[in-house]
């Protein structure tokens, strides 16, 4: 928790991409704003891992 005049610090660069390049949606990749969409992608992508026992 952040105490009285203490400021906070970025832990990215803009443009900088975090995530595991298999689960990221196509709006990630391209740099723009995830929504809910990309966490349905996401949900499908583990959904289909867990059931197939490998990557789509």
């Amino acid at each position: 928790m952040l105490e009285s005049g203490e400021e906070r610090t970025a832990i990215t660069v803009a443009g900088m991409v975090i995530g595991t390049p298999g689960y990221l949606s196509p709006e990630q990749v391209v740099g723009d704003r995830p929504d809910i969409r990309s966490d349905i992608l996401t949900l499908g992508l583990l959904f289909w891992e867990r059931l197939m026992g490998r990557s789509p």
